[in-house]
């Protein structure tokens, strides 16, 4: 796991404020988290919502597929909140969601 902050690799703080702090002075800030050969992205957008970005092509066998489930599980029961996937731009596409206290991704039929 990686933190950029303002184009330079930072250590990662124990909380997002400094991060959103660096936001708002108009530094760019990017999580970027390898789970195999899959990269997700944080671009801390806004305060409440955590929302990370992953390159679809990169998603290529169910391997890949359960490194990402595995991911969404994980942030849902760190933050007890809902976790969707979705199209990109697209809220309402979802793809893909883990509901608090379920432990299981639940993939929408296409």
């Amino acid at each position: 796991m990686t933190l950029q902050v303002g184009g330079e690799q930072v250590s990662l703080p124990n909380h997002a404020e400094p991060i959103f702090a660096a936001r708002d002075r108009g530094d760019t800030a990017t999580l970027s988290c390898r789970l195999g050969d899959v990269t997700l992205n944080c671009h801390f957008f806004i305060r409440e919502e955590v929302e990370f970005d992953v390159d679809p092509g990169d998603v290529r066998d169910a391997g890949d597929a359960n490194h990402l489930a595995r991911f969404m599980v994980g942030l849902c029961e760190a933050t007890g909140r809902e976790v969707l996937l979705t199209a990109e731009n697209n809220r309402d596409g979802v793809i893909a969601k883990v509901e608090p206290g379920d432990g299981a991704v639940r993939w929408q039929p296409s």
